[in-house]
C-alpha cells in the first residue's frame, strides 16, 4: 500500500495545504501523512475506508455532492468509479493552528473536527455528508479562491489562503452540525435504490414546492407503495424528511448568513413565514431569532 508524504505532496513546504481537482479519478488503497476532505463533483463510486490496522474497510457508496473525511492513520480506495471526479483539500493539521497567532485558540474551536483524534471517532463526517443546494456553491466559491491564491501568489497570499481555508471548514463543520440534529443516515442505501431515488429528488429540489406524486415519479413508484417503502427503509415518511431538510438548511443558513428570517424560510422551502417559525420552533425548542442568537452567544 502507498502512502502520500508531506514532502511530495505540498508544493510550497511553509504552507502544508493542496487544493486541487481531478477528473476520472480511479485510485488504489493508499494512506497519507494529512487529513483529506473530499468533495464528489460528479459521477459515483464505492469508497474504502479504513481505520488504523484494520483491513475490514467501511464500505458505502459516494456520488456527486457527497463530502467525506479521511482522518490522519487511515487508509483508503475507490472501486467501480464511473466518470467519477472530485475535488481534494489534502492539509496538515498545524494549517489551523492558533500557536503561530494565525487563529486565537478560541476561534479554534470549531475545527476540532478536524484535529485528528476527534475526527477518528467521528462517524458522520468519516462516512460521507451529501451537500444541500447552495451548500456545495459556498464551499466550491472558497476553494476556486484558494486555488487563485496558490497560483498566483501574490503579496499576502499565505493569510488569504489559510483564512478561506478555515473559512470552508466552519462551513463544513456548521453543516456537520446542522445534520446531526435528528438527520436519518443514507450511508447504507442501496445505490440506485427506489429510496435513494425519492430522497436525492428531493435534496436536490426541497427548496421548491414538492408534490408527493412528483418525488414518486423520480423514484418510478406509485405514491402509496413510495411511502411505504420510504418509511420502513429509513423509519421516516417522506413528508417528514422532507421537512427535515428544509429545517437542516435553514439552520444552515441561520448559522452563515445575515439573512432575514422570512428569507431564511423562503429559501429553505418554507412559503409561509409564520409556518416555518411554528415548524422551527416545534422541532428546536427555539424560534428562528434565538437559533441565531444563540450561535453568537
Amino acid at each position: 500500500m502507498r502512502q502520500l508524504r508531506v514532502d511530495e505532496t505540498f508544493p510550497i513546504p511553509h504552507l502544508p495545504l493542496s487544493v486541487f481537482r481531478v477528473a476520472n479519478y480511479d485510485h488504489g488503497r493508499h494512506s497519507h501523512e494529512f487529513l483529506e476532505l473530499v468533495l464528489v463533483t460528479g459521477g459515483r463510486a464505492q469508497h474504502l475506508h479504513f481505520a488504523p490496522e484494520s483491513d475490514v474497510p467501511l464500505r458505502y457508496s459516494v456520488a456527486t455532492n457527497d463530502l467525506f473525511l479521511v482522518p490522519l492513520g487511515w487508509s483508503h480506495a475507490y472501486e467501480g468509479t464511473q466518470d467519477f471526479s472530485i475535488y481534494n483539500i489534502l492539509f496538515m493539521p498545524s494549517l489551523l493552528s492558533g500557536g503561530d497567532g494565525m487563529m486565537p485558540e478560541e476561534g479554534a474551536r470549531p475545527l476540532e473536527l478536524f484535529s485528528g483524534s476527534q475526527a477518528n471517532s467521528n462517524d458522520d463526517l468519516t462516512r460521507k455528508i451529501r451537500l444541500r443546494a447552495g451548500e456545495r456553491e459556498l464551499i466550491e466559491n472558497c476553494l476556486r479562491e484558494v486555488s487563485r491564491e496558490l497560483t498566483t501568489r501574490r503579496t499576502g497570499y499565505e493569510w488569504m489562503v489559510r483564512a478561506k481555508v478555515v473559512e470552508t471548514l466552519i462551513l463544513v463543520a456548521r453543516i456537520a452540525a446542522a445534520r446531526s440534529s435528528g438527520n436519518v443516515s443514507m450511508t447504507l442505501l442501496e445505490t440506485g435504490s427506489p429510496v435513494e431515488a425519492a430522497a436525492a429528488y428531493m435534496e436536490e429540489h426541497f427548496r421548491e414546492p414538492l408534490a408527493l406524486e412528483e418525488i414518486a415519479r423520480a423514484a418510478h413508484l406509485n405514491p402509496n407503495y413510495l411511502c411505504e417503502l420510504f418509511k420502513s427503509t429509513l423509519g421516516i415518511s417522506v413528508g417528514a424528511y422532507l421537512s427535515q431538510l428544509r429545517l437542516e438548511h435553514a439552520r444552515f443558513l441561520l448559522s452563515v448568513t445575515q439573512l432575514s428570517i422570512t428569507e431564511v424560510g423562503r429559501q429553505a422551502g418554507f412559503a409561509d413565514s409564520s409556518y416555518f417559525a411554528r415548524v422551527f420552533k416545534t422541532t428546536t425548542g427555539l424560534s428562528p431569532r434565538e437559533f441565531r442568537a444563540g450561535l453568537s452567544g
